[in-house]
C-alpha cells in the first residue's frame, strides 16, 4: 500500500511539475506576443509621424495655392495637411515660449510664412521618398521654405525595432515549439 501512495505522490508531483511548466511557456508566449505587437506597432507610428513644414510666400497666388492644395491633397503622398496661417502661428503659446520677447511688438509685424503641416504617407517615409516629395514641392510656385525632419534616424529607429520585432518573433516560435 505504502509503494501505491509513493507512486501517487510521485505522479502527482510530476503533474503538478508539468502544468506550471506549461504554464510558465505560455506565460512567456503571451509576453513575448505583447513585446512583439508593441514593437510593431511602435515602427507603425515612427513611420506614420513623418510632417514636413512648407511654408509659402506671401504674395502666394490662389493659383499656386490650389494647384498646393491639389498636390497636398493626394492621399498616396500626403496623409493628411493643416494649413496655418502667420497669425494662428504667432499666437501659439509653445512658439511664444521659446522668445521671450514679443516677435510682433518688437519688430512691427508678424514676420512669419503661412504654413502647411504636411504628415507624409508611410510609403514615402524614407530617405527617398522624402526626398522625391521635397523636391516636387520646391518646384512649385510660392512655396519658400520647407523644414524636413531627420529622415535618417527614422529609418534607423524602423530598421533597430524590425530587427527587434524578427528576433522576437524567432523566440516566440521556439516557445511556441517548446510548448507544444
Amino acid at each position: 500500500m505504502s509503494k501505491s501512495k509513493r507512486m501517487g505522490r510521485k505522479v502527482m508531483r510530476s503533474y503538478i511539475i508539468s502544468t506550471i511548466s506549461i504554464a510558465l511557456v505560455l506565460f512567456m508566449l503571451g509576453a513575448v506576443s505583447y513585446v512583439t505587437l508593441s514593437a510593431i506597432s511602435a515602427a507603425r507610428t515612427l513611420r506614420e509621424s513623418v510632417v514636413l513644414s512648407v511654408e509659402v510666400s506671401n504674395d502666394m497666388t490662389p493659383e499656386s495655392k490650389g494647384a498646393l492644395e491639389a498636390m497636398l491633397g493626394d492621399k498616396s503622398v500626403c496623409a493628411a495637411y493643416k494649413y496655418l496661417t502667420k497669425e494662428e502661428k504667432i499666437a501659439d503659446e509653445a512658439f511664444r515660449s521659446q522668445f521671450e520677447v514679443d516677435l510682433d511688438l518688437l519688430l512691427g509685424e508678424n514676420p512669419l510664412l503661412d504654413s502647411y503641416e504636411v504628415t507624409i504617407h508611410t510609403d514615402y517615409s524614407n530617405r527617398e521618398g522624402v526626398d522625391m516629395v521635397v523636391g516636387t514641392l520646391r518646384a512649385m510656385d510660392g512655396v519658400e521654405y520647407i523644414s524636413v525632419p531627420p529622415v535618417d534616424i527614422v529609418e534607423s529607429m524602423h530598421t533597430t525595432i524590425t530587427e527587434v520585432t524578427i528576433a522576437l518573433l524567432l523566440f516566440l516560435a521556439v516557445l511556441l515549439f517548446i510548448s507544444m
